[in-house]
């Protein structure tokens, strides 16, 4: 298999990772607005096995492409696969990378939109159960009328301390 082929066979693993990876955001989506936990935490450990996949692929990938750009005397730090399609060696295949392209370049800008609107989801849902935590401690400065007077720093998982009256 030339080196062209196997760009055009890990471009297209490469395409597939990240589909795989949308397919994932949107189970995550559908977890976070119906509160599903235990989906949610199968959902985290695919797409956290998904982004190891893309980085080995993605470093073969670089490697293949400054072979790639040695044998037909090109700088490698710069080529684009949009450069390289439009390369008189690349004739035959020009098609195929730049379809492969588009298809790479859709998948990870749907994965980003999701990622981005699952954490706005995640921030949201943060946000709502601090408040609620702040309605359910007593405030800090003085022991309540159910407690008995008793105030005590109590440290969370994030580092910051909360004080609380027993």
């Amino acid at each position: 298999m030339n080196q062209m082929d196997k760009l055009l066979e890990m471009l297209g693993e490469n395409a597939k990772l990240y589909e795989d990876l949308v397919e994932q955001s949107k189970e995550e989506r559908e977890a976070l607005e119906n509160g599903g936990i235990e989906k949610l935490e199968k959902i985290t450990a695919a797409k956290e096995s998904i982004t190891f996949n893309l980085k080995i692929v993605e470093e073969k990938r670089k490697e293949l492409l400054v072979k790639i750009s040695q044998e037909f005397n090109l700088p490698h730090a710069s080529i684009t696969l949009k450069e390289l399609a439009e390369r008189p060696e690349c004739g035959k295949i020009r098609e195929k990378i730049m379809k492969l392209r588009e298809r790479l370049n859709g998948a990870l800008r749907q994965a980003t939109a999701l990622n981005i609107f699952n954490s706005r989801l995640i921030e949201n849902a943060v946000s709502v159960m601090k408040k609620s935590l702040l309605y359910a401690l007593p405030p800090r400065e003085h022991a309540s009328t159910y407690s008995n007077g008793k105030m005590d720093d109590i440290p969370t998982a994030s580092g910051s301390v909360l004080r609380k009256t027993f």
